[in-house]
């Protein structure tokens, strides 16, 4: 694709070269618009790229350039940082239509927050998921980063993903969201997987086998947890209405 390009400087490093083509008739028909969205704050040349670049394979930029994506995301931030956004937009849309998961982490490493975050999201490997999520919390990236994250995981939770969200809930360090990541956590532990019980200070604790949440007491992470056993308290409910002839005998039923 000429309208993005690699050149090299008389040092022999390279660089992105961005120049958006003028939109003629074959690019019209085969799908690409001139004009931004109405009320968009995007410029013509960049809307221009980021469908050029959305539309092609998302494997190509590799085979042409020889190099990762996270080698190629580093150097369009380093040598092209007015047109990052917008290539990184059209890489995001490549990766979810081809389900490229080299794009996928390369992206979501990155932080990319845009239009197909959780799609991008949603075709981690569960390993390179956790892994890194524990970067992103020693990191302190920012809480919705970590919670959009771990709330992305495919169903069903494998044990690892729910004993980090527990870990994580304890921990307080989503702050005030913690409420809200509780409530949606426990939309998502599974239900057998789960044992509720109090410490001997009358404090609610979550275990999941060994893994326990933390005995940090802040108000916070009370309120958090107190979110989170109610969610767990209706979907028990629920599951006993559908199943009341097993329900005497599930130790999820205990309140």
């Amino acid at each position: 694709m000429d309208a993005v390009r690699l050149g090299n400087r008389d040092d022999g490093t390279p660089f992105l070269i961005i120049e958006p083509p003028t939109v003629d008739d074959q690019m019209r028909r085969d799908g690409t618009s001139p004009r931004p969205p109405a009320r968009s704050r995007i410029g013509a040349g960049a809307y221009v790229i980021r469908q050029l670049v959305a539309a092609a394979d998302a494997a190509l930029w590799q085979e042409r350039w020889q190099h990762a994506p996270e080698w190629i995301l580093d150097l369009a931030s380093t040598t092209a940082p007015g047109w990052a956004d917008d290539l990184c937009a059209g890489w995001a849309a490549a990766a979810v239509r081809d389900g490229h998961v080299g794009w996928a982490v390369a992206l979501t490493q990155m932080g990319y927050r845009g239009g197909h975050s959780s799609a991008l999201q949603a075709l981690l490997p569960a390993r390179q998921r956790l892994a890194l999520l524990h970067r992103w919390l020693e990191a302190d990236r920012p809480a919705e980063m970590i919670m959009d994250l771990v709330l992305s995981c495919p169903d069903p939770w494998p044990r690892a993903v729910s004993v980090f969200a527990l870990h994580l809930l304890g921990s307080g360090a989503l702050g005030r969201s913690s409420v809200e990541f509780g409530a949606a956590v426990g939309a998502r532990l599974p239900l057998e997987a789960v044992h509720r019980d109090k410490d001997e200070d009358g404090h609610l604790v979550m275990t999941i086998g060994q893994s326990a949440v933390p005995a940090n007491q802040a108000m916070r992470v009370r309120e958090a947890l107190a979110a989170l056993e109610e969610t767990l308290r209706l979907r028990s409910a629920i599951h006993r209405a559908f199943q009341p002839d097993s329900a005497a005998n599930d130790p999820r039923s205990a309140p």
